[in-house]
């Protein structure tokens, strides 16, 4: 691994080779396995890879040797059935989103993901029935997947999260399957408290509001549209990160991890919403609401998308008194 100059190996993200699909081109009744190599100066504490329309639970991916992950989804022909360890699961002949999340032993910048989409063909080799659909995006404007008009959600988190402040009203969303985004803020404050009072002083909501201590609090249910972004409040679930937005204030590791595993624990729920650039926004890219949250001291590559759109890219920049100029 070479390091920019000045830069740590152990504080740079873990890194990703192109992860491989075995067979290229797998059809249902084929054992599966992806794998991917991964590297960090401080060791790795565990790689998961998270499939959409799979499970929602990640699964451990395990060294093989040579800084090889794996996993091997193996198909019973008695039962016609695909099997992780000894758990069933259920494979069919689609077109498959996964994301590979690395987590590094020490380090200032732990986590990485990487994405690999796959596609399992027929029996008889066939391609599968049409399922998703894309739209071209501006960096302003979310990519959207096609999912089924009625879809069931479960909106407990599968993480620790903390009820300690009573939920703030908002209303039920209009349609589950509508939900393809994540957008990120950050309070303008340096208090969960100071947060969550200011927001139902001004009648607004977001579901999550995340601690300097890395604690997640959970304060309107997911399935409820918080009223937090504007145009995109149908579609999107909302994260506040307790920072003042001035520059001598930075975000901690703990929030760092906490948002990443927050996201990761979404996206399992979620089968609009993908862990990459198009699906996880920040404040500032919503077009009707000129914002620049969360300020610039946030460092994407922190929570794995290390090629995000910055605020100055956008032709924006912070508020005059903030430290920025």
């Amino acid at each position: 691994m070479v390091s920019p100059q000045g830069v740590d190996a152990i504080d740079m993200a873990p890194s990703i080779d192109t992860p491989r699909v075995t067979p290229s081109s797998p059809r249902v009744g084929e054992d599966i396995t992806i794998s991917a190599r991964v590297k960090h100066k401080s060791g790795i504490e565990s790689v998961k890879l998270t499939i959409l329309n799979i499970r929602p639970d990640p699964f451990d991916m395990v060294s093989t040797g040579d800084d090889l992950y794996s996993a091997t989804f193996r198909y019973d022909k008695d039962s016609k059935s695909y099997f992780f360890d000894s758990s069933p699961i259920n494979i069919i002949s689609n077109t498959y989103s996964g994301t590979i999340q690395a987590t590094a032993k020490e380090g200032i910048r732990r986590i990485n993901n990487k994405q690999i989409p796959f596609t399992v063909r027929t029996e008889t080799g066939g391609a599968p029935p049409v399922s998703t659909a894309a739209t071209t995006a501006t960096a302003a404007v979310t990519t959207t997947t096609a999912v089924p008009s009625s879809i069931t959600i479960d909106s407990t988190p599968r993480i620790s999260v903390s009820h300690n402040f009573a939920p703030l009203e908002a209303p039920e969303r209009v349609s589950l399957s509508a939900v393809d985004t994540i957008i990120l803020h950050h309070t303008g404050g340096d208090s969960p408290s100071t947060a969550y009072a200011k927001l139902k002083t001004d009648k607004n909501s977001v579901h999550y509001i995340i601690d300097t201590n890395g604690v997640i609090y959970y304060v309107v249910d997911e399935k409820k549209s918080a009223q937090h972004a504007g145009s995109y409040n149908e579609r999107s679930i909302g994260i506040e990160i307790v920072n003042t937005g001035y520059k001598s204030m930075e975000f901690t590791n703990a929030q760092y991890t906490s948002i990443s595993n927050l996201i990761t624990d979404i996206v399992g729920r979620w089968p609009g919403i993908k862990y990459d650039d198009q699906h996880i926004l920040a404040h500032y890219q919503v077009p009707s609401d000129g914002k620049w949250d969360p300020s610039p001291n946030f460092d994407w590559s922190r929570i794995g998308l290390p090629t995000h759109i910055l605020l100055a890219a956008l032709g924006k920049s912070p508020e005059l008194g903030y430290g920025y100029t």
